[in-house]
């Protein structure tokens, strides 16, 4: 092997790694994300409406939503917001390390100390929200509060240097994935099951998913055209 193809390995091994890395941790924190979503969505037949009249005003029933419409998804984004808030993928977020011996909240930190960040709990404080255990994404309306990592208040995805590397792309497939299953389908709970009897219990983890999986009806609410053109444009 030349010495040419070993450099090429030595450079492109660790990026393959680390875009190895953001794809398998994305897998689990995105599919918990959405499903947490639909079940807050479901137990709030209000909101989940008000979405879904967003996307038939931006995008309409001739085509699908895709990347592009984001941006214009103001109550859309407010939702997904809120579901980070209440239900973050990785509750205590990254490990920390303190570097040297510090003081916070009036307590003494040693040098070398491992650090969680109980987000979770940030999250769902009365001094942080109000009503924080309200599933209301109308809080974020208007309101310059971001999943960025600069506003501790939301922290999902951590902040400073241990942020999660995957962010971009988690929020990203989170919001894509969430927004085409509203857009192309109409949700109902299965039998005589009403949104008060949705399980609300959670496995504590690296993840929060629920304890039960949810379990729902989807019907068609677009024209049949619609999703042949999805494929189509899918597939060139």
């Amino acid at each position: 092997m030349s010495s040419t193809t070993y450099l090429t390995m030595f450079l492109w091994l660790p990026l393959a790694h680390c875009v190895q890395d953001i794809l398998v941790g994305g897998i689990d924190t995105i599919t918990t994300t959405v499903e947490w979503a639909l079940v807050e969505l479901l137990k709030h037949p209000g909101i989940i409406k008000k979405a879904q009249d967003e996307l038939n005003e931006v995008v309409g029933h001739e085509r699908v939503v895709d990347e592009r419409d984001i941006p214009q998804l103001k109550y859309f984004q407010a939702v997904v917001k809120e579901t980070l808030r209440l239900h973050p993928a990785g509750p205590l977020l990254l490990p920390h390390e303190s570097r040297e011996a510090c003081e916070v909240g009036g307590y003494h930190v040693p040098a070398k100390t491992r650090i969680f960040v109980n987000v979770w709990a940030v999250h769902r404080h009365p001094s942080a929200y109000e009503n924080p255990l309200d599933f209301n994404p109308e809080r974020f309306l208007g309101s310059a509060l971001d999943t960025k990592g600069m506003d501790f208040q939301l922290l999902p995805f951590g902040s400073g240097r241990r942020i999660c590397p995957g962010m971009n792309f988690g929020l990203l497939m989170v919001q894509i994935i969430l927004a085409k299953l509203l857009h192309t389908f109409t949700w109902m709970l299965p039998g005589e099951e009403s949104p008060e009897d949705i399980d609300m219990g959670e496995v504590f983890g690296v993840t929060i998913p629920k304890a039960i999986p949810l379990q729902v009806v989807a019907s068609a609410r677009l024209p049949l055209h619609s999703y042949a053109t999805e494929t189509l444009t899918q597939c060139s």
